[in-house]
């Protein structure tokens, strides 16, 4: 089975809190924790200078570096597909309601012994996964999910759920294999 990685396309700007304060900073950084409640952060475009080349507004872009941002469009969409493994908090932004995606799947399914893994000198920690590897039975056709061991890196998607995002004509990001 293949892995992505699902990252920024790095062609448009992405979004942060209008009020930038480190506590709305922090209230858009999720960790995979099922949240019993969020408080609404009016998010706002970063300027051009900061990221991203285009003005358009992709169907998928993110916020904090790693939590995704849905437009309606691509909610109606992946709804279906990402409810198993995410919340979806609702939010204003400057170019109407979005939705971020809290993915709170946290999938054990890394082989250690078929990685490579860098550790911090100091402890057992993991400073870096330099090739992944994961067991295929703990994985599913349609799936998105974080590993334990990066709770706050970008969400992985499995080749299924790649391919109906693909099949949509979704834009804002790009996937990077990782496995298979």
């Amino acid at each position: 089975m293949k892995v992505y990685r699902i990252i920024s396309s790095g062609e448009y700007r992405t979004f942060g809190p209008k009020i930038d304060t480190r506590e709305n900073r922090t209230g858009c950084r999720f960790d995979g924790s099922f949240l019993e409640s969020w408080k609404p952060i009016h998010l706002t475009i970063r300027p051009a200078e900061q990221c991203g080349i285009s003005d358009k507004i992709p169907d998928l872009n993110f916020v904090s570096t790693t939590t995704p941002l849905l437009t309606p469009k691509a909610f109606d969409i992946l709804y279906p597909y990402l409810k198993p493994y995410s919340q979806f908090f609702e939010t204003t932004t400057d170019y109407g309601n979005m939705f971020l995606v809290n993915v709170t799947n946290i999938n054990d399914c890394l082989d250690y012994e078929n990685c490579e893994l860098k550790y911090f000198s100091n402890s057992e920690r993991i400073m870096r996964i330099d090739n992944f590897c994961f067991f295929d039975e703990k994985l599913n056709e349609l799936e998105i999910f974080l590993i334990p061991e990066e709770r706050r890196a970008f969400p992985y998607v499995t080749e299924g759920l790649k391919n109906i995002i693909e099949e949509n004509g979704l834009t804002g990001f790009r996937f990077e294999l990782i496995y298979g």
